[in-house]
């Protein structure tokens, strides 16, 4: 493993109080070394076993949950399956593009408003602690096809 994969889950154990199982620090390796994609709990499954044997869904999907309430990771609802991202010490927020075609899902930020829990705190008197905006459509490749 390497030195920054290292430090990062040392940084995820600190932030959790040092609640990491071998299992979680290996599906935290997963996820770190994917940081560039949105995987299922079964995509992590697989990738975990193959380094880890012994490791069950149960515990993936029960550490995903953990990962969830505590920041380090994202849970998108697409199309009824839920993929996660790694999102530890993510500088600023972002949201989806998700092709409705292909399945691509594109990460954007700045194209959308910003400051989105302020405007709904302050014109809907709505405190929003989460925030994730998904839009459905078609990719640049997929809307050349047609």
């Amino acid at each position: 493993m390497s030195n920054y994969v290292e430090e990062l889950i040392n940084s995820i154990a600190q932030e959790l109080n040092n609640t990491l199982t071998v299992q979680r620090r290996h599906i935290l390796t997963a996820l770190i070394k994917n940081r560039d994609k949105h995987l299922s709990a079964e995509d992590i499954y697989n990738l975990v076993k193959s380094d880890y044997e012994s490791i069950g869904i149960a515990t993936v999907y029960r550490s995903l949950d953990l990962f969830k309430n505590n920041g380090v990771v994202s849970k998108i609802n697409i199309d009824d399956i839920f993929k996660y991202e790694f999102i530890f010490q993510e500088k600023e927020k972002h949201h989806h593009l998700i092709c409705k075609k292909c399945g691509a899902i594109i990460d954007v930020q700045d194209l959308l408003v910003d400051n989105l829990s302020q405007k709904l705190r302050i014109e809907k008197g709505f405190e929003c602690f989460d925030s994730y905006v998904s839009i459905k459509g078609y990719c640049a490749k997929c809307s050349e096809d047609e």
